[in-house]
């Protein structure tokens, strides 16, 4: 009966089994020739052909896809996955996922498949689907995977936990970044209000002189134009007067009146001019709310700009005995005696470079020894807090270094090449190679040869900047932490003679 009873399941098993995917029936829809299959198999089978639709059983072809939902055939596929012992069957939409027996052949599936990776019967391993594959209980395949699992694991903690690190810093770096453009935008416009505030109250300013010189104009004309009526009114009055006069055609009346009359017309003639007031035609300052008005009031900028382009003065001690300065001491070159020397007489180089006596002495001393420095010199001024801008005239020349130097680091106008600290510059090689003058170089590109370097210096900040200062186009910023006193540096080295000075830039208002 027992054996009778797994029969009859086999048998039924395979009446419900989809001729496509030899497998039980998912969904089954039936054709109009009456063949059955599951609905993603025959979509699958149409899908895949150009040619009309047909039976993959009976090959007839159909004009459309047409097929119906078999349900009759849905409870049958149901009723069996029921009676083979799942615990969580599908019903229609799908087969049992964990079933503990096999779907196909109703055996309890013990061995797992290790090429298809799938739970098996024993009738399941005999057959041609797995010939040449390998078993193992399922027991053992299953700790066999667990401990793979429990690696895998394992190894994915940390990572996954490096991911989590990750996330939280990449989250507080974008905060960072919001917060940092936030400030920003508040500098720009604390910055860009000082500016409104002082053009507004220059405005105001200028707005209320022409307001007052305008009311003063006017009230003198107001003023001439009420004795210009005043007048009028007088001699009307002796028009009246004279003509009244005449009207008398009595003698005596007439006489008697005319007495009047010449006496008031002799008085006129005395007064002459008195009754003929001048035109005032009032006339407005226009020179002072005109002309270059935009540069007047850009010149009184400088009151609240901050800071200030500061006029830099080279210190003389501090340059290097191969450096010139001029008698300014605004502008550098470097002397190479026996070129010079050989073109024309000291007295000539003087002249050239307006040297003193004091500087024509350093021409006669040794220009020429190599050493592995930049040849330097400092600027008289030193920064120890603020905020502070000067610009450097480079013009054309091929080889030069500028930037912020301690004091400490500079040796008798040398400042080594090669420095971890207390040097920030950058150079111009060869008149086409920018970089940095650091430990490890960087390449800085450019794209248009800067006539003018611009160097920005906030102390507290901890920035140095360099801009081409003619469109104020950032260049390179270094940033560090201050503890010296700090001096503007420009030196003109590489072994190469500099006809031409390196001048320091004094804006002029």
């Amino acid at each position: 009966m027992a054996a009778n009873a797994v029969s009859q399941e086999c048998d039924d098993t395979e009446l419900l089994t989809c001729p496509v995917c030899l497998e039980l029936f998912i969904k089954p829809v039936i054709l109009e020739c009456g063949h059955n299959f599951c609905k993603s198999c025959i979509d699958k089978v149409w899908d895949s052909s150009d040619k009309m639709p047909a039976c993959p059983e009976c090959r007839e072809e159909f004009q459309t896809r047409k097929y119906s939902v078999n349900w009759l055939l849905a409870k049958q596929v149901e009723a069996v996955i029921l009676r083979t012992g799942s615990t969580e069957g599908n019903s229609v939409e799908g087969r049992p996922p964990n079933s503990a027996f096999c779907v196909q052949h109703a055996e309890k599936l013990k061995l797992f498949c290790r090429e298809d990776e799938t739970l098996v019967c024993i009738i399941c391993r005999d057959s041609a689907k797995h010939a040449g594959h390998s078993f193992l209980p399922v027991d053992e395949a299953a700790s066999l995977h667990r401990d793979k699992i429990t690696t895998a694991k394992a190894n994915l903690q940390p990572r996954l936990q490096e991911l989590v690190e990750l996330q939280t810093k990449q989250e507080q770096k974008i905060m960072d970044i919001k917060d940092h453009a936030s400030s920003l935008e508040q500098h720009i416009r604390s910055e860009f209000a000082v500016m409104y505030q002082f053009l507004q109250k220059r405005e105001q300013s200028l707005i209320q002189k022409l307001k007052d010189e305008e009311e003063e104009t006017l009230r003198k004309m107001e003023d001439n134009l009420r004795s210009i009526k005043e007048k009028i009114t007088t001699f009307e009055k002796m028009m009246s007067d004279i003509q009244s006069t005449l009207g008398h055609q009595d003698a005596v009346a007439f006489l008697t009146a005319v007495s009047n009359i010449s006496e008031l017309c002799n008085s006129v003639e005395q007064t002459g001019g008195t009754y003929k007031p001048d035109l005032n035609c009032g006339k407005l300052s226009f020179w002072h709310f005109t002309g270059p008005l935009q540069y007047s009031v850009w010149k009184e900028m400088k009151s609240i700009i901050s800071p200030v382009p500061s006029s830099l003065f080279l210190d003389y001690n501090t340059a290097h005995k191969s450096l010139v300065l001029s008698q300014d001491l605004t502008s550098v070159v470097k002397i190479d005696k026996h070129q010079y020397f050989t073109q024309m007489d000291s007295l000539a180089v003087a002249q050239l470079l307006s040297l003193t006596s004091a500087q024509m002495s350093t021409l006669t001393a040794d220009m020429l020894e190599m050493k592995i420095y930049y040849t330097a010199v400092l600027a008289s001024q030193m920064f120890s807090s603020g905020r502070h801008y000067w610009e450097v005239e480079v013009g054309d020349k091929a080889w030069w270094v500028l930037g912020v130097v301690a004091k400490s680091v500079i040796k008798e106008g040398r400042i080594p090449q090669s420095i971890t600290f207390g040097h920030w510059a950058i150079c111009l090689q060869a008149g086409s190679k920018y970089c940095t003058c650091e430990q490890v170089p960087k390449l800085l590109s450019l794209s248009i040869k800067p006539q003018k370097i611009g160097v920005y210096l906030d102390y507290e900040g901890g920035q140095i900047s360099f801009y081409n200062a003619d469109g104020m186009t950032h260049i390179h910023t270094f940033s560090d932490i201050f503890k010296e006193c700090l001096y503007p540096s420009l030196s003109l080295d590489f072994g190469h003679h500099c006809s031409k000075p390196l001048k320091l830039f004094h804006l002029k208002l």
